[in-house]
């Protein structure tokens, strides 16, 4: 088959935090032959790779390194998480956007930043929900503590304070009594897939949706 086919199974199994004898047993196949399918010893059928791809919920051109959407064709696909709940391919890619933002910025080893981080994420999830919950009006105002008639420019220049801090940081300029990042990680698609591939794609695909959408003003 392909070198990279041991290695995404291997990665998607660890991911999900399944054993190998739990992955065999699903698969209805001998623990002994996963092992070799995962150490390359061995290549598959046609059959067994469709069957492993439903398996992961991600297509075979993604398990052969011909693709970099994980996803597989059909986008209203529901993928199964460790606690039993659902989520469909969009509401996983954002999800794991959202981490690699997190993860990535822990990388920059420093607290102000990751804090700062957190602070806009919060901030954008909170506007979003405050008009959500807005929509019906016979919805209890006392959920939240801002008036509702001026909490927009307060949150809106909360949003932008943190952006600002966020690229002066990253930068190595100290912000609001907070230190800048000395040695901001190397970073390229390449090695963000070596060192996330789970959520190399789903940032990639924000990425293009939103520079489609500024591009030529399509829905992300």
């Amino acid at each position: 088959m392909n070198n990279y086919f041991p290695r995404m199974i291997t990665l998607l199994r660890k991911e999900k935090k399944i054993s190998q004898k739990q992955a065999a047993k699903d698969l209805e196949i001998s623990q002994a032959l996963l092992s070799h399918y995962e150490k390359g010893i061995r290549e598959c059928g046609l059959e067994f790779l469709v069957k492993i791809a439903d398996y992961y919920g991600v297509s075979c051109d993604y398990l052969l390194g011909k693709t970099s959407l994980r996803e597989t064709a059909d986008p209203s696909r529901e993928r199964s998480t460790r606690r039993g709940e659902r989520y469909t391919a969009e509401e996983t890619k954002i999800l794991r956007g959202v981490l690699t933002v997190l993860r990535f910025g822990e990388r920059f080893s420093s607290k102000d930043l990751s804090g700062e981080i957190g602070a806009y994420l919060k901030l954008g999830i909170y506007k979003v929900f405050r008009s959500l919950y807005s929509a019906n009006s016979s919805n209890p105002k006392e959920f939240f503590s801002l008036d509702s008639k001026t909490y927009r420019p307060q949150i809106d220049s909360s949003l932008l304070r943190a952006e600002n801090a966020i690229e002066r940081l990253a930068r190595g300029e100290n912000v609001y009594g907070e230190e800048g990042v000395k040695n901001a990680p190397e970073l390229s698609r390449e090695l963000l897939h070596q060192r996330r591939p789970e959520y190399a794609d789903a940032i990639e695909s924000i990425i293009d949706e939103a520079e489609a959408f500024y591009t030529h003003g399509s829905a992300v």
